[in-house]
């Protein structure tokens, strides 16, 4: 063979037998990712919290994800067996990894006897970077701004409080990115007295943070009254004085006595009895000094000696002491007396005179005017007489007495 095809053939071994090294490696690095490979369970479908697992909704609510092993989350379900007939303590989105603390064997979130459940919003940072979980006992640590100074009040809202459920979510990582969990929502243990106290902190906006305790030596606080937290809540309290550690409002505060007042009217007379106070006052707390000593504050006193009302009471009014006594006696109804009709004034009088010039002289004839209109001769009048009436010039209509002169 000539030089030159001895030359191709050398050429074409070597390429030939880079060919099947690079084969070789390529191969055996498939079979080893292949073998390094695991299967997550993650969620097919969002699923609201309390939603059971079973058996055969597995195909609707679980798939299975392969992820490189040094990709797979930290904590994962490793076997479909552990969620059978289990329930998700949160909410899962879509694609959100099944961890072990997701799930829970019991068929409902009960709390214990005594209490209830009540949720807040939270954030990872406030729950202990997620490390919170159901069945975990924290300490409530909350931070409230006066509205007048602006300044800021931090004080232990509650301890040793039982954790019931984590809304929690945790995406799997893609693309060898790191999967960070969120929390949106902690449900809390709580009784009557926590229960209205987690709402007022709700309501004035304070920043809750939760502080998870020791199992065998946890941190102790200096505890605030229940007053003293309302009056933080309201405003009320001096800021300053509550930083100093002194814990006192901005005004003491006044002193308040129990006093029953009526719930509605009451009439006089009424016997003051066990069913009557009950059926008709309530208990009301008022300031000391608003109330007046002769105010009945109870009436046991009262109940006893059978006593009565004496005057009428309005509702939500005070019963002073004066107004409850013996039974009054019966007084004798006083006979109403015989009105006298008023005698009417006589009517006045009325005359017309008139003026005849005889060859004897100038006489005057007076007339009284009747009721119906007619005339009544009265007489003859005096030169010096003055008449009744200052109508000299008025004639006698017809049908009256016919005058002398006429």
């Amino acid at each position: 063979m000539k030089q030159k095809n001895w030359i191709l053939v050398a050429v074409a071994v070597v390429c030939g037998g880079i060919a099947a090294f690079l084969a070789q490696q390529v191969s055996a690095r498939s079979k080893k990712q292949t073998a390094d490979m695991v299967n997550i369970p993650q969620a097919a479908v969002d699923l609201p919290i309390g939603t059971k697992l079973k058996a055969e909704d597995f195909d609707k609510f679980v798939k299975m994800v392969p992820v490189q092993r040094d990709l797979a989350p930290v904590a994962y379900v490793e076997d479909l067996a552990m969620l059978k007939d289990k329930r998700v303590t949160r909410t899962m989105r879509q694609n959100d990894v099944f961890n072990p603390a997701d799930v829970t064997s019991n068929d409902a979130l009960n709390p214990p006897e005594g209490y209830s459940v009540m949720t807040v919003r939270s954030t990872i940072d406030e729950s202990v970077a997620g490390f919170v979980r159901p069945g975990a006992r924290v300490d409530v640590i909350a931070s409230v701004q006066m509205k007048k100074s602006q300044k800021w009040i931090t004080f232990p809202l509650f301890t040793d409080i039982l954790i019931l459920a984590v809304d929690s979510s945790a995406s799997a990582p893609e693309k060898g990115a790191i999967g960070y969990p969120s929390i949106s929502m902690i449900s809390f243990a709580v009784d009557k007295d926590t229960s209205l106290l987690l709402q007022g902190a709700v309501t004035c906006g304070a920043q809750m943070r939760c502080a998870l305790r020791h199992p065998d030596k946890p941190v102790k606080y200096d505890h605030l009254t229940t007053e003293q937290m309302w009056d933080i809540f309201s405003g009320r309290i001096d800021d300053d004085k509550k930083q100093e550690g002194k814990k006192e409002s901005e005004t003491p505060k006044a002193e308040l006595v129990k006093v029953l007042v009526p719930k509605a009217d009451l009439a006089s007379g009424t016997e003051i009895t066990e069913e009557f106070v009950a059926n008709n006052f309530t208990e009301v707390e008022y300031p000391k000094a608003s109330v007046p000593e002769n105010t009945a504050r109870n009436f046991d006193r009262e109940i006893a000696k059978g006593y009565y009302l004496l005057k009428d009471v309005a509702a939500n009014h005070f019963v002073p002491k004066s107004f409850l006594g013996a039974k009054p006696k019966d007084e004798p109804k006083e006979e109403p007396k015989e009105l006298t009709k008023p005698v009417p004034a006589p009517a006045k009088k009325e005359y017309v005179e008139v003026t005849v010039n005889t060859i004897r002289g100038t006489v005057r004839h007076r007339y009284e005017k009747l009721s119906n209109g007619e005339f009544k001769y009265a007489g003859v009048v005096e030169t010096n007489t003055t008449p009744d009436t200052d109508d000299d010039k008025k004639q006698p209509e017809r049908g009256g007495e016919k005058s002398p002169v006429q």
